[in-house]
C-alpha cells in the first residue's frame, strides 16, 4: 500500500547495481512499519533481473555474536567464493574468514597458522578483515550483480556494523546493492554514519494515513472500526494486521513500545496451536533466529520427526516461514519476541544447556558454544568458564565488544579466589575501551578497585590509572584527576612503583592542562630512582622530565634530560616497558617539540610495538598521531597521511575526543602541505569543533592547524585569529616555546604578504624573543621570520636570512620548512636582482617540494622560476619516463586509461589512499594540477 517513493528508490538502486555500480539503502522506521516487507520486495524485484540475492537478519537474542548478521546472510555461500579469491590473499583470507564463518572452517582447506602477533593491533587486524570481507562481497558480484539484504541492524553486533561502515566508505568495485533496515538509534554512532553514507539513500518508512489504513483493512470493516484501529495502531501495518484479528475494542499503553493489544493478538494466535507445535515454537525462539529441524529437536527434547510435523503446522498458521536455505524463521521479530516471553525462564535455561552439550559433542568451536553456555552455565562451572574464555580470546582482535561480553560471562561464573579473576577484569575494561564502550570500561575498572583493598597494590593502582584514563577519554577531566588523588591518599608508600606511576599520571594531567608550575612541582617531588623500582618505573620518571623542563622554559636542562631518557630507553628491553609505555609517549612528544623528529619517529615505532604486544591499544592512537607528525616534519607526507588516517580511525573506534582531535589536526597539516587547502580546513574545523573550549594543549594544536589551513585558502583574517588562539594570545599559560616561534613566523609572513611591514617586523621580533640557541628549529624559524619582515625593504638581507634558515632547518631534519625558506630566499634574491642565486635557491626548493609531494608549494616555486623567464622541469627521485618512478608511471597510465582511484587501487593491489599519495607526487613531478593534465603530459614527449 502506498510506498511509491520507496519503490522508486528500490528500482533505481537495482538498476544502478545491474549496471555495475554500488548502492546502499538504509530503511528506518518503527517496529512493524513495513521495512522488512520492502526488503522482501527488493529481493523479489532483483531476482528476475539476474541478481544473486543473499539475506540475513540480526537477532534480538544473539546480539553478542560477532558478525552475526553477515554469517546469516553469507555463511552458507562463502566457502564457494574462497577458491575464487585472488591467489595473493587466498591463505590469509581463509585464516580470517574461518574465524567468522564456521562453514569455511568445515569446508575449506585448513589455513596456515598466523604469524605470532600478526593481529595484535586491533585497527590493523580489523582493517585486514574488513578488506577481506569486502573482497568476498565483490567476488560474489563478479559473475552477476549482488543484492545483500540485512534486516534488523538495530540489533546488529558492533563487528557487523563496523564492517558496513567500512564498506560504504570503501565500496566494492562491482554491481552491488546493500539494503538495510533498522530502528534508528542515535546512541549507536555507526547507525548514524550509515544513514549519512555518501553512496547511500536513507528512507524513513512512515505509517499509513487513514485512507491507506482503510484500503488495507478493506470493506469488511466499518468506518468506525477502521478509525479505531488506525488510532490505536497509529497506522502501523504490523499492528493493524494483528489487531484486525481481534474482536472488541483495542487498547494501547502509551509507555509500551508495542501496543498491549498487539501482543494479545499474537498470543491469541499462538493459543490456536497444538501443544507440540507450541513446544517447538518456544524451543525455536530460544535456539536461534534461523533454525533447522535437527537443532530444534535437540532444544525441545523430542524426535526430529515430531519437529517436522510441528513445523508444518507453524508454517500453515503463518507463525514461521521457510527460507531458500532450508532453514526456518519467525515471520517477524515481534512474533519471536512474544513466543520467547511465553516460555518459562527455567525451561529456557534448560534449552540452552541442551544445545550447548549437543554443539560440544559435535565439535563446534567455542564461539558457537558461547552464546548457549552464557545463558545456561552455573557458578563455578570450570568447563563453562573455559569455553567462554576461549571464545573471548578467539575474537579479541576483531570483535572486542563480543570478547568483553564473553570474558564478563566467564567472570560471573568464576569463584572469588580464581587465579585469573583480576587479570580478566582488567582485560574486560581494556576491551570495552578498545570497542569504544568507554562507560563500560570505566565501570569494569572501578569494579576491580572495589574488589581489591585500598592502599598498596599494583593491580589496584593499575585499575585506578585505567579508570582515570577512561574518564579523561570521556571528557571528565576533573573526575580523572580526583580518582588518582583519592587513590594516592590511601597509599602508605608514595615512592612505591605503583604510587609513582599514579603520580606521573597526575603530572601528565597538568601538562595537558598547560599548568607547567603544578607539573614541575609534582615531578620535582619524585626522585630519579629508588632501590625498590624496576626498569619500567625508572624509565617512566625519566621519560616525563624533559617535557616538564621544556614546558617550564628550562631548555638546556630539558635537552640533558632528553639524552638521559633516550639512553635509558635504548638499554631497556621491550619486555620491561609495559608499565611505562604511556609515559614513553611524553618522551617522544618532547623529542618532536624540541626538534628531533627522526628520534621521535623511531621511538614512537617502539611505543607502538610495545602497546600492541601488551594489549594497550588505547595508547596506539596517541602514538600514531605523534608518528604522523614526525613523518610530516621529515617530509614523508604520503606515510603521514596514512598514519594519521589510521590514528583517527582508532580514535573514533574508541570514541575518544582528545585523540580524535590530535588525529584530525595532524591530518589537516598533511593536507596543508600537500596543497589541498579545502580538505585541510575541513579536517581542522572538525578538530576544533570536537575539542570545544576545554583550553588544553591538544585543542590549541587544532587551532594551529586551522590557522595554517585558513591562510592557505586565502582567509587571512580568520587564519590570523586562529593562529593567535593556538598561542593562547601569547599569555601564560600558553603553548610550548617552539609553537610560539612557529606562530610568530607565520604571522610575520602573513603580515609581510599584506604589505604591513611594521607588523611583520614586530612578529619577527617575537620569534626572536621565544627562540633558543639550543633549539635549532626555533632559531631557523626565527631567521625565516626575519627574512619575511625584510622581503620588501631589504630583499638582499632577506635572502641571506632565509638561506641561513634553510641551512639550519635542513640540517635538523625539517626539509619542508627548509624548502619554504629556500623559496623565500629565491624570491628575495630575484627582487635583489641576484638572478643566478635566485635560480639556485628556487631549484633546490622545487626539488625539496617535489620529493616530498608538497604540490602547492612546488607550484609556487615553479611560478617564481617562470617569473625569472626560465623553466626548470620538476624532477623527482627517479630517472624513468617523465621522471616518474615505476609505480607512479603505472598509476599515471591507469589515470590516462580513465580509471578511478578505487579502480587503480584494485588493479595494483594497493589502497585508495596510497593512490592519492602517488597522484600528489605525479602532479608535482609533471607540474600539473588535474588528472586531465596527467593525460596531456603522458602524451607529450618526456
Amino acid at each position: 500500500m502506498g510506498r511509491r517513493e520507496e519503490l522508486r528508490a528500490i528500482d533505481e538502486a537495482i538498476a544502478a547495481a545491474a549496471g555495475g555500480g554500488f548502492r546502499f539503502l538504509a530503511l528506518t522506521g518503527e517496529p512493524g512499519v513495513g521495512k522488512t516487507r520492502l526488503l522482501n520486495e527488493l529481493a523479489a524485484r532483483a531476482a528476475p533481473e539476474g541478481f544473486l540475492v543473499l539475506a540475513g537478519r540480526a537477532s534480538e537474542y544473539e546480539r553478542e555474536v560477532p558478525f552475526g548478521v553477515l554469517v546469516d546472510a553469507l555463511g552458507d555461500h562463502v566457502p564457494d567464493v574462497v577458491p575464487k579469491l585472488p591467489p595473493r590473499v587466498g591463505p590469509a583470507a581463509v585464516a580470517r574468514l574461518s574465524g567468522i564463518f564456521p562453514t569455511v572452517a568445515d569446508r575449506c582447506e585448513p589455513p596456515p597458522a598466523p604469524e605470532p602477533g600478526a593481529d595484535a593491533n586491533p585497527v590493523a587486524a580489523r582493517h585486514r578483515l574488513h578488506g577481506t570481507l569486502r573482497l568476498v562481497v565483490q567476488t560474489f558480484a563478479k559473475s552477476r550483480p549482488l543484492a545483500l539484504i540485512l534486516d534488523g541492524l538495530h540489533w546488529g553486533d558492533s563487528a557487523s556494523l563496523g564492517f558496513l561502515d567500512y564498506l560504504v566508505r570503501n565500496p566494492p568495485r562491482a554491481g552491488v546493492v546493500v539494503a538495510t533496515a533498522f530502528h534508528y538509534r542515535p546512541d549507536i554512532p555507526s547507525l548514524a554514519r550509515l544513514i549519512q553514507a555518501d553512496d547511500g539513500l536513507h528512507l524513513n518508512v512512515g505509517c499509513f494515513d487513514l485512507g491507506e489504513t482503510a484500503e488495507y483493512l478493506g470493506a469488511g470493516f466499518s468506518r468506525a472500526r477502521q478509525r479505531e484501529l488506525h488510532r490505536v495502531s497509529g497506522g502501523n501495518p504490523f499492528y493493524l494486521e494483528a489487531l484486525s484479528r481481534m474482536d472488541g475494542a483495542a487498547t494501547r499503553d502509551p509507555q509500551a513500545e508495542v501496543p498491549l493489544s498487539v501482543r494479545a493478538a499474537i498470543q491469541l494466535e499462538l493459543g490456536g496451536l497444538s501443544e507440540p507445535a507450541l513446544l517447538v515454537a518456544r524451543a525455536a525462539a530460544v535456539a536461534a533466529d534461523a533454525f533447522e529441524p535437527g537443532l530444534i529437536a535437540v532444544a525441545a527434547g523430542v524426535p526430529e520427526s515430531d519437529v517436522v510435523t510441528a513445523l508444518d503446522e507453524l508454517v500453515v498458521s503463518g507463525v514461521v516461514q521457510p527460507s531458500a536455505t532450508g532453514r526456518f524463521r519467525f515471520r517477524h521479530p515481534l512474533v519471536r519476541n512474544t513466543v520467547y516471553s511465553t516460555a518459562a525462564a527455567g525451561w529456557r535455561h534448560a534449552v540452552h544447556a541442551r544445545i550447548a552439550r549437543h554443539l560440544e559433542q559435535v565439535g563446534a568451536p567455542a564461539t558457537l558454544l558461547a552464546h548457549h553456555v552464557e545463558n545456561s552455565a552455573r557458578y563455578g562451572d570450570a568447563a563453562a568458564i573455559d569455553i567462554l574464555l576461549r571464545a573471548a580470546r578467539a575474537v579479541e582482535s576483531h570483535a572486542p565488544s563480543a570478547s568483553a561480553f564473553w570474558f564478563s560471562g566467564a567472570l560471573r561464573r568464576m569463584p572469588e579466589d580464581h587465579p585469573e579473576r583480576v587479570a580478566v577484569m582488567l582485560k574486560v575494561s581494556r576491551l570495552h575501551v578498545v570497542a569504544g564502550e568507554l562507560e563500560q570500561g570505566e565501570r569494569a575498572a572501578d569494579e576491580v578497585m572495589r574488589l581489591l583493598p585500598r592502599g598498596e597494590g599494583t593491580d589496584r593502582a593499575r585499575a585506578a590509572r585505567f579508570s582515570a584514563m577512561t574518564r579523561r577519554l570521556l571528557g571528565r577531566v576533573e573526575e580523572s584527576r580526583a580518582v588518582i588523588m583519592d587513590e594516592l591518599r590511601a597509599m602508605p608508600d608514595r615512592e612505591s612503583p605503583a604510587a609513582v606511576h599514579l603520580r606521573l599520571r597526575l603530572v601528565a594531567e597538568n601538562l595537558l592542562r598547560m599548568d607547567q608550575d603544578a607539573a614541575r612541582a609534582l615531578l620535582d617531588d619524585i626522585p630519579e630512582h629508588s632501590p625498590s623500582w624496576d626498569a619500567a618505573c625508572t624509565m617512566a620518571v625519566a621519560a616525563l622530565r624533559p617535557m616538564c623542563s621544556y614546558a617550564d622554559g628550562q631548555i638546556d636542562r630539558a635537552l640533558g634530560e632528553l639524552d638521559t631518557a633516550s639512553h635509558l630507553l635504548a638499554i631497556t628491553p621491550d619486555g620491561q616497558l609495559a608499565e611505562s609505555v604511556d609515559s614513553l609517549t611524553w618522551l617522544c612528544w618532547s623529542e618532536l617539540l624540541m626538534g628531533r623528529p627522526a628520534d621521535a619517529s623511531r621511538h614512537f615505532e617502539r611505543v607502538l610495538s610495545v602497546t600492541r604486544a601488551t594489549g594497550q591499544h588505547f595508547i596506539v592512537s596517541v602514538a600514531m598521531c605523534g608518528l604522523a607528525r614526525a613523518q610530516t616534519a621529515l617530509g614523508g607526507l604520503a606515510r603521514a597521511a596514512t598514519t594519521a588516517d589510521e590514528a583517527v580511525e582508532l580514535a573514533e573506534m574508541l570514541n575518544a575526543g582528545q585523540q580524535i582531535v590530535f588525529g584530525l589536526a595532524q591530518r589537516s597539516v598533511v593536507e596543508y602541505w600537500k596543497g589541498n587547502g579545502a580538505d585541510a580546513v575541513d579536517f581542522a574545523r572538525r578538530a576544533v569543533d570536537t575539542a570545544g573550549d576545554q583550553g588544553e594543549w591538544w585543542g590549541k594544536q587544532a587551532e594551529l592547524a586551522l590557522g595554517l589551513a585558513l591562510v592557505e585558502t586565502g582567509q587571512a583574517e580568520a587564519g590570523a585569529r586562529s593562529l593567535l588562539e593556538a598561542a593562547n594570545g601569547f599569555a601564560r599559560p600558553g603553548s610550548d616555546l617552539v609553537t610560539l616561534v612557529q606562530v610568530s613566523e607565520r604571522l610575520a609572513e602573513l603580515e609581510a604578504a599584506r604589505g604591513r611591514h611594521a607588523a611583520s617586523a614586530e612578529w619577527a621580533a617575537e620569534a626572536d624573543k621565544y627562540s633558543h640557541a639550543s633549539l635549532p628549529v626555533s632559531t631557523g624559524l626565527a631567521a625565516l621570520a626575519r627574512a619575511h619582515s625584510l622581503l620588501s625593504t631589504d630583499p638582499g638581507a632577506a635572502a641571506e636570512h632565509a638561506r641561513g634558515a634553510a641551512a639550519v632547518l635542513a640540517g635538523n631534519e625539517y626539509p619542508l620548512d627548509a624548502g619554504r625558506a629556500l623559496l623565500t630566499a629565491g624570491t628575495a634574491a630575484a627582487r635583489a636582482s641576484r638572478r643566478d642565486t635566485a635560480k639556485a635557491d628556487l631549484r633546490r626548493a622545487a626539488e625539496v617540494f617535489g620529493g616530498c609531494g608538497a604540490a602547492s608549494f612546488l607550484r609556487r616555486a615553479v611560478r617564481e622560476q617562470r617569473r625569472l623567464g626560465i623553466y626548470v622541469p620538476v624532477r623527482g627521485r627517479s630517472s624513468g619516463p617523465h621522471e616518474l618512478s615505476r609505480r607512479e608511471l603505472e598509476v599515471a597510465e591507469l589515470v590516462s586509461a580513465g580509471r578511478t582511484n578505487q579502480q587503480i587501487a584494485e588493479a595494483l593491489f594497493i589502497s585508495a589512499r596510497t593512490v592519492e599519495s602517488h597522484l600528489a607526487h605525479i602532479f608535482a613531478k609533471l607540474g600539473v594540477s588535474s588528472r586531465a593534465g596527467v593525460v596531456s603530459a603522458l602524451r607529450s614527449p618526456s
